[in-house]
């Protein structure tokens, strides 16, 4: 989807990769905006790839309920030159039960921001990566490498914040779980779990 007047009003989920063994991409650029009640981005299985590209000054994506990345597969998502992401709850990196699935998120440029207002998870069951460049990210009660005691696939999930004017404002508790999740600031300092 490009350009401004460009908008998609989605009733349900959009799932990209939503089937085995196969590479899906959702691209917003420039203006155009895509509503939708909930978002996954890598769903079926640890063969299949899923992409999402946020790009260019007032492309919003919005996810009113759940936003899942990397659920069952392989999720990456790349918010950059001024886009905005407005999602409730966020879980990054792997459904219950798949340990090799992983998700990974990129926000990068000064004009660009992710505001969270839910649960915000960094590695659920698997690997979790949030790397945020010059940009805007806004969360409630963030929390890094949390996974349920069966599962031991959270392993290096992290958070990094770099660059100038780049933020990862949470409000409530910033926790790191009981896996060796990391953040790490712009100074460089690193907090392990």
């Amino acid at each position: 989807m490009i350009g401004y007047g460009s908008t998609w009003t989605n009733s349900g989920s959009i799932q990209i990769a939503a089937t085995s063994y196969c590479q899906g991409l959702l691209a917003v650029r420039n203006g155009a905006e895509v509503i939708t009640d909930e978002l996954v981005v890598g769903h079926q299985n640890s063969q299949s790839t899923g992409r999402l590209l946020v790009e260019g000054y007032d492309a919003t994506l919005t996810s009113l309920g759940n936003t899942y990345i990397g659920l069952r597969a392989h999720g990456y998502v790349e918010l950059k030159q001024g886009a905005s992401l407005f999602s409730n709850n966020v879980y990054i990196g792997g459904g219950q039960g798949c340990t090799v699935c992983d998700g990974h998120v990129t926000v990068s440029g000064s004009a660009t921001q992710w505001v969270s207002t839910g649960e915000f998870i960094v590695g659920v069951y698997a690997q979790g990566t949030l790397d945020i460049v010059a940009a805007q990210v806004s969360t409630t009660n963030a929390r890094i490498g949390v996974m349920d005691t069966q599962w031991r696939g959270a392993v290096s999930s992290k958070a990094t914040v770099r660059g100038w004017g780049g933020r990862g404002p949470t409000r409530g508790s910033c926790a790191w779980g009981r896996t060796p999740g990391t953040a790490s600031s712009p100074s460089g300092r690193t907090e392990p779990s």
